[in-house]
């Protein structure tokens, strides 16, 4: 019972601690301080590495694809991947690109806007612009580009994470069919199959999980860009 009890604590205590983070210590990254400062301290050590965090688990992940894929061969005749990616991260990884766009939009428009009107301060010509503006627009500046980069630090950790759950939920539901071969069966499948499936199927799919989203926004970025020229 006590080592029963044991285990616990430590599995509690090798918990991630994004896990029980605040949404404001998420999204500035401050619950990494303290593995930063331990390291500053002294070398890491195996027992000082941290669990996966509870929604990258691969035995969650791989439960709820076979679940969507149980699902569709139900609902429809022919299973498709695509489908079920779509009904299991489809609205989530749609409002990740609509935010990526908004973002994306504000500040190649604005940063740009603001550096435009900090350069024409320079200007022995013109008296429009006062040095109280001037300094308006460098903490604008500033301020704009840090939440830049704050929100894309943010955007890429949600991106590469989704692109890893389908990649871990994949490659575990390989893992499990071929344990479920049979001999006759098993036999006919060469190790370089599961291999080249693991590794570059499941890869691409994982890139294009990456990528799409950005592929698309570059392209509406561009009328958006090309409109504001025009105009």
């Amino acid at each position: 019972m006590n080592g029963s009890s044991h285990e616990l604590d430590v599995e509690r205590s090798r918990s991630h601690p994004r896990d029980q983070a605040s949404w404001l210590s998420k999204i500035t990254f401050f619950y990494t301080l303290k593995s930063f400062i331990k390291i500053y301290k002294k070398p890491l050590e195996e027992d000082d590495l941290y669990q996966v965090p509870s929604d990258l688990k691969s035995q969650n992940l791989v439960d709820e694809l076979e679940k969507h894929i149980k699902n569709d061969i139900i609902f429809n005749e022919n299973l498709c991947l695509y489908r079920v990616l779509w009904k299991w991260y489809g609205v989530q990884y749609f409002c990740i690109g609509i935010m990526q766009l908004i973002a994306r939009t504000i500040s190649i428009i604005t940063i740009p806007m603001y550096i435009g009107k900090l350069v024409s301060f320079f200007d022995p010509i013109q008296h429009h612009i006062t040095k109280n503006e001037a300094y308006t627009y460098v903490f604008i500046i500033v301020g704009l580009n840090v939440l830049n980069c704050l929100y894309l630090h943010n955007y890429l950790l949600l991106v590469y994470g989704l692109s890893i759950k389908i990649r871990a939920a994949f490659c575990s539901l390989i893992y499990r069919k071929v344990l479920k071969l049979k001999p006759d069966s098993l036999m006919k499948v060469t190790p370089g199959k599961i291999t080249t499936l693991i590794q570059k199927d499941v890869g691409i799919l994982q890139e294009m999980v990456r990528l799409f989203n950005d592929f698309l926004i570059g392209i509406a970025q561009a009328f958006i860009v090309g409109y504001c020229v025009y105009e």
